[in-house]
């Protein structure tokens, strides 16, 4: 497991990015919270229960040259599964994932994300993703996660409801290593019809 060295609290009811980040002064904004954080550190940011949405919770860019110094990026969501993003069908939650960062999302329910590619998430990065939930994002084209380069790991998640013109759920066509575990994709829908998730890749691990 990864030893943080620099720990983050957001908390949407009782936070405000004028604190100080810490457990006793949260930050009220996930960006706020990302800003607040180095490429060298291997840094941590608590997401608490409630829902995020809107400016600086949605749409939101992580740029960090972790390849370079060494650092990663984790975001944990409550343990009992309260912790919601909500992009209110206007925009995706998570825009970009910069080819150098190393991300993991964690115990974070996503919901009503919006994007012609990537309605929750477009990764460039080394991406994973833990005990998560998709449900009912709609993206035109490419996946409510949307691969386009980098490792994706996907372990313990769920896929439910999600809509779009094609591959609702998930989509890679690159050379990274793609490992899938004990993950449900269901009720997906394409231009009104069930459609299983489609993968393209010669380098995947399911389990």
């Amino acid at each position: 497991s990864t030893a943080y060295n620099k720990t983050v609290y957001v908390e949407t009811a009782d936070g405000s990015d004028d604190g100080a980040g810490s457990e006793a002064s949260p930050y009220e904004t996930i960006n706020k919270a990302i800003s607040d954080v180095n490429a060298s550190d291997n840094a941590v940011i608590y997401l608490g229960s409630g829902t995020f949405s809107g400016d600086n919770n949605t749409n939101l860019k992580i740029d960090l040259s972790h390849r370079i110094y060494g650092g990663s990026l984790t975001l944990i969501g409550a343990e009992d599964g309260t912790t919601i993003i909500d992009g209110s069908e206007e925009s995706p939650i998570i825009a970009a994932i910069s080819s150098d960062s190393i991300v993991t999302l964690k115990n974070i329910l996503f919901t009503n994300g919006k994007a012609n590619m990537g309605s929750v998430v477009t990764s460039a990065g080394d991406l994973t993703i833990d005990n998560c939930v998709f449900e009912e994002n709609y993206v035109t084209n490419l996946g409510a996660v949307y691969s386009e380069n980098g490792n994706l790991t996907i372990t313990n998640s769920k896929f439910n409801k999600n809509s779009g013109n094609q591959y609702v759920d998930l989509y890679f066509s690159h050379s990274g290593l793609i490992t899938l575990i004990n993950n449900v994709f269901e009720n997906g829908v394409f231009n009104k019809r069930k459609l299983r998730n489609y993968v393209f890749n010669n380098n995947i691990e399911l389990k």
